[in-house]
């Protein structure tokens, strides 16, 4: 025989499936608050962490007759919100960094120092010209890390090679450019 409280449940649960407005009222006032506190631990900001609550909710309301218990959508509920933290988090990473650039775009742009642009230039262009020395897989990594800055993982995942081996053939790179262009540094001297 079932307790008081497992058949307010699946009455919750049946009134959630039948698409009963008071339900997800209900189910609002049970998890909104302990949902709020959880995502906001994941993105460190409380109107945002209300939004996906909010919007994890209207999920819900969407998918409301595929629950049946009030476990299944508890567990809906969360991992739905974590998600959506998650994304916020990236969202938030690549907006910053666009800013970054944007802010340093801006800054070379309206406050322009031509002689370090033009050394920073001339460097890049002895750097680019120097890579042909380099072994086929080192000028890649190099390419791939300096110039289109992807991550390690990144590099060794595109290349179908370990990380440490990414790492390696950087560093090779790394002495061999140095190396070459401390000689033509030393011959216009």
């Amino acid at each position: 025989m079932g307790s008081v409280y497992d058949d307010n449940e699946a009455r919750l649960v049946a009134d959630v499936k039948s698409g009963e407005k008071g339900a997800i009222a209900r189910l609002y006032e049970l998890f909104y608050d302990p949902l709020v506190g959880f995502t906001r631990q994941i993105t460190g900001d409380n109107k945002e962490a209300e939004d996906i609550i909010s919007n994890t909710f209207i999920k819900l309301m969407n998918k409301n007759r595929h629950f049946n218990t009030l476990k299944n959508i508890k567990s809906f509920l969360y991992v739905t919100a974590h998600n959506a933290a998650v994304d916020f988090l990236r969202s938030a990473k690549r907006q910053e960094q666009v800013q970054r650039e944007m802010a340093y775009l801006s800054d070379t742009l309206l406050y322009p120092d031509h002689d370090f642009l033009q050394v920073k230039t001339e460097a890049i262009v002895s750097v680019c010209r120097e890579m042909d020395i380099l072994p086929r897989q080192c000028r890649e990594v190099f390419d791939q890390f300096f110039f289109r800055q992807r991550t390690t993982r990144e590099i060794a995942q595109d290349l179908n090679i370990k990380d440490v081996t990414v790492r390696r053939q950087k560093q090779i790179a790394l002495d061999m450019l140095r190396a070459a262009l401390q000689k033509k540094t030393e011959l216009h001297q």
